[in-house]
């Protein structure tokens, strides 16, 4: 029996149904469903690897499961149908959260995806006759472009069969989110992070604040190895677009240090500094009771923006550091705690 399905005009309304094979012949669009099974409490995106016996792309690597929109069928109850059929996962509709869609164009064959994700912590495999296995990757290897297991090895992945990989990578950055306002974003560094950020420390103009007019001479592994594990440091997005980082450390149960640098001149001197501050303070009051941090006694226009939020000097470092250049500056110390917070 020929596999029916709805085909579509590119306004989205129905037009009408044709056979599988007719419509991949003729390019009509039709529907179907993608469904990303990730772990997120051990950082894994997991791929299907399909059966030889495929039609279209036999033994390459792909989404984790997905399928045909049967003609009166819903997205969900397509998915539901997919993962059970596929990948042996009976799940409920409130497993799945709906990221979005997308039209994917491969030659003839013309799609509407319906892009589903499930976060399943260790979730347990039975494969249908058309995937020979799955293998889980990496999440931030494959937030890079790259496809690395379990065991440290790469995955022969190549473009996952040619799929827009957009709406589940920005799921999967939104994992990391800290905080959010508008177009502003901060959230936590990841190793995939390390090349933008040996380029910042590298660049001895983003770092003559910090003492360094050369930048340190790192490289993007040691970067890398720095970022693996908990990571206290975070990147500002503007857009979803990187401007600068943020840092803290934790110097006692109920205080914690925190930086800020914005390095794209061009979001500098937009207010930018005060609403990101805010942020990530009202972020770490939630586990802190005092916010420390210093800054050079030039520094003028940041030190107008920690009084502006509440933080108050509590002394002063002359001559605290000396630079590659022989340059030496004074540190003025501030301190904040949540009955001072101007939020």
């Amino acid at each position: 029996m020929q596999e029916m399905l709805d085909i579509y005009r590119d306004d989205l309304q129905k037009a009408g149904i044709l056979s599988r094979n007719e419509a991949h012949r003729t390019g009509a669009l039709h529907a179907v469903c993608h469904l990303w099974v990730i772990d997120s409490s051990r950082s894994i995106v997991y791929l299907q690897q399909r059966s030889s016996q495929k039609e279209s792309h036999p033994n390459d690597y792909d989404i984790s499961c997905a399928g045909h929109m049967d003609p009166y069928e819903t997205p969900v109850q397509t998915i539901l149908r997919e993962a059970r059929e596929e990948i042996g996962l009976c799940l409920r509709p409130e497993d799945l959260q709906f990221l979005g869609t997308c039209i994917e164009n491969f030659s003839l064959d013309r799609e509407i995806a319906y892009v589903f994700m499930t976060d399943l912590k260790q979730p347990r495999f039975e494969l249908g006759e058309e995937v020979q296995r799955i293998v889980g990757v990496d999440m931030d290897a494959f937030l890079a472009g790259e496809y690395v297991d379990e065991n440290g090895d790469t995955v022969p992945a190549k473009d996952l069969c040619g799929h827009d990989l957009s709406i589940i990578k920005r799921a999967l950055l939104q994992l990391h989110i800290l905080a959010c306002e508008n177009e502003l974003c901060i959230r936590k560094a990841r190793p995939y992070d390390a090349p933008m950020l040996c380029e910042w420390w590298n660049d001895g103009r983003i770092m003559a604040h910090a003492g360094f007019p050369n930048g340190i001479h790192t490289t993007i592994q040691e970067v890398k190895d720095g970022l693996k594990g908990p990571s206290t440091r975070c990147i500002i997005l503007a857009g979803y677009i990187p401007i600068g980082e943020m840092s803290y450390r934790e110097v006692d149960p109920e205080t914690v240090e925190i930086g800020i640098k914005i390095v794209d001149p061009i979001h500098q001197n937009h207010g930018y500094g005060t609403r990101l501050l805010k942020m990530f303070c009202t972020y770490l009051f939630q586990s802190y009771q005092k916010i420390i941090l210093d800054t050079s006694a030039d520094n003028e226009r940041a030190r107008h923006v920690y009084t502006k939020l509440g933080f108050q000097m509590v002394g002063s470092r002359p001559n605290a550091f000396q630079d590659e250049l022989g340059h030496t500056y004074t540190l003025v110390d501030y301190v904040l705690d949540q009955a001072h917070f101007k939020k």
